[in-house]
C-alpha cells in the first residue's frame, strides 16, 4: 500500500519540477554583436593585438631613434585594446553568420579549442619572427635584382 502511494507522489513531484521547463519560453537568440564580442574575448584577440604591437616596438624605436624608453612606455600605457575590438566587431559581422560565430565559440570551449588558444600567443610570436626574417631576405633579394637590372653585367 505504501508503494502504491509513492508512485503517484513521485509522479506529481516530477510533473511539478518539469512544469517550468515545459511552459518556459525558448531563450531569445543573442545579439550577433554580443556573440562576436564573446568570441573576441574568448580568443584573446585584444591580447594578441597587444602582443603584435609589442613586437613592432623595435622597428618603431629604430624608425624614431631619438625617443627614449619612457616615451614608448607612456605611449603603450595609453593603448586600449577595447578600441581594436570596436573596429573589429563590424568586420566579423560582415564575414560570419550568427551560426558561424556561435560554432566558433562552441569550438573554442572544447579541449582542442582551448589548447589552440593557449598556444596561439607563442605561434604568433614565432610566426612574426619568421615573417620578419623572410621579409628581410626578400628585401635583400629585391635589392640585388634592382642592382642587376641597372647593371646587366652584374650577376645574381
Amino acid at each position: 500500500m505504501k508503494l502504491s502511494r509513492a508512485f503517484p507522489a513521485a509522479g506529481l513531484a516530477m510533473a511539478l519540477a518539469a512544469a517550468p521547463l515545459l511552459g518556459a519560453q525558448p531563450a531569445q537568440p543573442r545579439n550577433k554583436e554580443v556573440a562576436i564580442r564573446e568570441l573576441l574575448e574568448l580568443t584573446g584577440s585584444g591580447k594578441l593585438g597587444l602582443q603584435v604591437m609589442k613586437q613592432m616596438i623595435e622597428p618603431m624605436k629604430q624608425a624614431f631613434p631619438g625617443l627614449d624608453d619612457a616615451f614608448w612606455n607612456k605611449f603603450f600605457s595609453k593603448v586600449n585594446t577595447d578600441d581594436l575590438t570596436e573596429l573589429v566587431v563590424p568586420v566579423y559581422a560582415r564575414h560570419f553568420t550568427q551560426d558561424e560565430i556561435e560554432g566558433a565559440i562552441a569550438f573554442y570551449k572544447t579541449p582542442v579549442g582551448r589548447r589552440i588558444l593557449a598556444e596561439m600567443p607563442a605561434v604568433v610570436r614565432e610566426s612574426m619572427a619568421i615573417g620578419q626574417e623572410w621579409g628581410r631576405k626578400l628585401g635583400e633579394r629585391a635589392a640585388q635584382e634592382v642592382r642587376a637590372a641597372k647593371d646587366p653585367d652584374h650577376t645574381l
